[in-house]
């Protein structure tokens, strides 16, 4: 759990509530929680929400919020996250797999969080390695769509201590 720390001439300078600034400063600075909203907050979550999106803060889509630029912004957050670019070359890089369906990769990969997008480049190799037979290997638009890369995987040391995952 992180701490907020809430930067009182940045909250006056934003113009906003209090309840938008702290909505907004937990899902930039992506801030672990495990506490409901409403019970802090004078203005209902789902209000908050709105208005954010109205004021092009934030984007909701399938029920998952996104900052947008406005708000990276706002809170000096730069964008050196990674990027699809980045991700579509590196999986198609490990899997040898046809470089096929990216504009629908790209739409789920634009969907995941600063965090996601990192773990789905990293744990490329763990899945592909994972695999029994590359031949099942998916593509990087279901990998991205499945969120396979939040997946445990064994290692190839670990497979050796399993005996069930011996083979004679």
């Amino acid at each position: 759990m992180q701490d907020l720390i809430i930067n009182v001439k940045l909250f006056e300078k934003s113009g906003l509530s209090l309840e938008k600034f702290v909505y907004l400063q937990i899902l930039v600075e992506e801030i672990e929680h495990d506490f409901d909203y409403s019970q802090f907050f004078s203005v209902p979550t789902n209000v908050v929400l709105s208005e954010l999106e109205r004021g092009m803060y934030i984007k909701v889509i399938d029920d998952q919020v996104f900052p947008r630029q406005g708000a990276l912004d706002l809170f000096g957050v730069k964008q050196n996250d990674t990027t699809f670019e980045e991700f579509w070359e590196r999986y198609h890089q490990i899997t040898g797999k046809p470089k096929t369906d990216k504009n629908p990769a790209e739409k789920h990969f634009r969907r995941l969080t600063k965090k996601q997008k990192k773990q789905a480049l990293d744990m490329i190799e763990p899945y592909f390695n994972s695999l029994n037979d590359s031949r099942y290997c998916k593509k990087a638009r279901t990998y991205l769509a499945d969120k396979n890369f939040q997946d445990e995987y064994l290692t190839e040391h670990s497979k050796g201590d399993d005996p069930f995952l011996q083979r004679s």
